[in-house]
């Protein structure tokens, strides 16, 4: 299930409402973090359904427990865009120097971002609109620029 572009646009609209745009990295890579947890958790929850009966209570708890990690919120958040980092801006950089020209607004590129990173990001995560987001403001906070040059 795919988020629309007007889905996006209001997510990113609350966020910068909210004040991501003042945030710093430290605390993106947070927000990244636990919103990443949490899908985890709802991937296992809906996994842990489809098993069989008998198998079901058993799997439940080492299924969701396994979720629970030692590392912060941020340390989580920081290992996913590493690991999902070199796709996202593969597929960025392709528009970055049309989308630069454009000229848009926070909000205008804060929305082309997380839709683009919309489409990249492994299926489980895309029903959490708010990952694409976060990764947007992170990229936007890093430099776009300084991540699409070479």
């Amino acid at each position: 299930m795919n988020a629309s572009e007007e889905e996006v646009r209001r997510e990113v609209k609350k966020a910068i409402t909210q004040g991501l745009l003042g945030y710093n990295l430290i605390q993106l890579y947070s927000l990244l973090g636990t919103y990443t947890s949490m899908a985890q958790a709802e991937y296992r929850l809906i996994r842990s359904r489809k098993l069989r009966a008998r198998y079901r209570g058993k799997y439940r708890i080492r299924g969701l427990m396994s979720v629970l990690t030692y590392e912060t919120p941020e340390e989580a958040g920081r290992k996913f865009l590493e690991r999902y980092q070199k796709k996202i801006l593969r597929s960025v950089c392709k528009h970055w120097r049309e989308i630069k020209e454009e000229r848009l607004d926070n909000l205008g590129l804060i929305t082309w971002l997380a839709s683009d990173i919309l489409q990249v990001i492994p299926d489980r995560y895309r029903s959490l609109t708010k990952i694409a987001v976060v990764i947007a403001f992170i990229l936007f906070k890093m430099g776009l620029d300084k991540l699409c040059e070479g």
